[in-house]
């Protein structure tokens, strides 16, 4: 079960909100690093609480008002949910966990 949003203005395509500023690669070729916001619960959620869940997230993501404040924040809706979100995670870990390893980079 998750859901995400993603801002676009460091990842591969410019802002529709701020189409004047360049993306990240476009300043550094090939680098993207695009934000990302999701939620998550425990992987023995019943199915039934986890649909639920899902509804009522995508309901409010697709609020009217709350589509007008995200877009103000720059940024742009990308639902994921079950398997595309959990493939859209483990990408992320294949991607940046190379970089936080070598980095020694840790939670403090």
């Amino acid at each position: 079960m998750g859901s995400s949003l993603i801002s676009h203005v460091t990842g591969d395509a410019r802002s529709k909100t701020f189409p004047a500023v360049p993306t990240l690669t476009e300043v550094v070729p090939g680098v993207v690093g695009g934000a990302w916001f999701g939620i998550s619960a425990p992987a023995r959620l019943p199915a039934n609480i986890a649909l639920r869940l899902q509804i009522e997230i995508q309901s409010i993501v697709s609020a009217p008002d709350i589509q007008v404040r995200l877009s103000e924040l720059g940024m742009t809706p990308m639902p994921l949910v079950g398997e595309e979100f959990l493939a859209f995670i483990q990408a992320e870990n294949r991607r940046w966990g190379p970089l936080i390893k070598a980095g020694k980079i840790t939670v403090e």
